[in-house]
């Protein structure tokens, strides 16, 4: 569709386009840190104490454990509940794909279970078709923040014997019926990564009612973590920087903004990667496998200096969250009966924290391209569908409704730096194209 000029040059002189990449962390946040990190010590102490205190005190549970990444905190958690090699952990197959190797290397199979396009979160019958005698974990992801009916998950697991484990990355302070996410399984961990709600630039929570599991749990980080690196910790703090300053409000709009026009109309695969920071991602290099031990990458330690960022974080969590839940609820009931897409359900009794607002349809791309037109730039969900995967075909399995949002599905911003004209202004686009569409 082309944009009228006049259009075309309003959206360029703009001061206030939207784009994809909300940083939790100020850049004066950022720049603390990076000065601790090149003068301070690595010490793992009484900052970190005072943040595993503060989620456990957030959450009413009885203990929080932290850990280098989310992917680490699930390994060892598996690993707690001492499990037989073989055993079998259900989960949707949207996901991180290290998140396989979590499961795969502490002697595990992961079985990948379709999803509702509702709610992206388990079809339940598919999930009780796939219970076997060797099931033993139900791994719960809250996709996008969305929270699905938990009475027929918890019904399944009570019936079959099976563990709860929660993935609340995506779903800081979401609930179900009055029970905040992340209280309703065996244990829960929350991704601390520079784009969550609650970020430390990087970590893994886990949090539990279950004493024994949770002093499992710090047996294996006394004995299995290596001491951390200041050249890791630099590198991420560097790149959080470099992005702070590129997607500031000013820069995106009258810089960054116009680099990614460009780069889009060459190929939406560069940005596509661009975006991950990686730089074998942008090269076309990193591929998946199935490794036979967890990676060492992943055992260095955590910091008071990632504590002191996400303490600072955790403070204004709630604001954040508030604005999401209210921006997505605007925003879904906008998009209510807009025809040719499919929008979150927002089931009875749930709070879903919209950590991006997902919009499945079959012309994906050309919504994209559409909305970048007018300023807005969204994107492809980044997690992959680690049920076709190269490198995890031990595994692979047919998910057709995982298949259809991997596909189909694009995420707009609902953030917290968003104001209510922001996200009419997303809704109204979004009509705008398909009733074009349908001209």
């Amino acid at each position: 569709m082309k944009v009228p000029f006049k259009d075309r040059i309003g959206v360029w002189l703009s001061p206030n386009k939207i784009h994809k990449l909300k940083l939790t962390n100020s850049l004066c946040v950022l720049l603390s840190a990076l000065f601790k990190i090149l003068f301070g010590r690595l010490a793992c102490s009484e900052q970190t104490q005072r943040l595993e205190e503060a989620f456990k005190n957030r959450f009413k549970t009885k203990t929080a454990v932290i850990f280098p990444h989310a992917r680490t905190a699930l390994h060892f958690i598996l690993k707690s509940l001492r499990l037989e090699e073989g055993d079998e952990v259900l989960m949707t197959p949207l996901t991180i794909a290290d998140m396989v190797n979590s499961i795969h290397t502490a002697g595990l199979r992961p079985v990948f279970v379709d999803i509702e396009l509702d709610t992206f979160s388990f079809d339940i019958e598919q999930l009780r078709k796939s219970v076997t005698p060797r099931s033993k974990v139900i791994l719960v992801t809250y996709i996008f923040g969305i929270v699905p009916d938990m009475e027929k998950i918890q019904q399944i697991a009570r019936e079959n014997n099976l563990k709860i484990i929660e993935d609340a990355s995506q779903c800081f302070d979401a609930s179900y019926k009055g029970q905040a996410i992340g209280t309703f399984g065996e244990a829960a961990f929350f991704s601390l990564t520079n784009f969550k709600v609650c970020s430390s630039l990087f970590g893994g929570m886990v949090i539990t009612n279950n004493e024994e599991l949770a002093s499992r749990l710090a047996v294996f980080r006394r004995e299995n973590l290596n001491k951390p690196q200041s050249p890791v910790l630099l590198n991420l703090v560097l790149k959080d920087i470099t992005y702070a300053i590129f997607f500031s409000k000013c820069i995106f709009s009258y810089f960054t903004y116009f680099v990614i026009y460009i780069l889009e109309k060459i190929s939406p695969m560069v940005t596509y990667r661009l975006y991950s920071g990686n730089v074998k991602v942008i090269l076309g290099l990193k591929g998946n496998e199935l490794l036979s031990e967890f990676p060492q990458d992943y055992l260095l330690d955590y910091t008071d200096i990632q504590a002191t960022v996400g303490l600072h974080s955790l403070a204004k969590a709630g604001r954040r969250t508030a604005a999401r839940i209210k921006n997505g609820d605007l925003l879904r009931e906008l998009l209510k009966g807009v025809p040719d897409i499919k929008i979150p359900v927002k089931l009875q009794g749930t709070v879903n924290v919209y950590w991006r607002f997902p919009i499945i349809s079959e012309d994906m791309e050309g919504l994209k391209k559409f909305l970048l037109d007018y300023g807005i730039d969204s994107a492809p969900t980044y997690l992959s569908l680690c049920s076709k995967e190269k490198g995890f075909e031990a595994y692979h399995r047919p998910v057709p409704n995982a298949e259809k949002l991997k596909e189909g599905v694009l995420v707009v911003e609902v953030n917290e730096d968003l104001r209510e004209k922001d996200v009419y202004l997303t809704a109204s686009l979004i009509k705008r194209y398909f009733k074009r569409g349908a001209e």
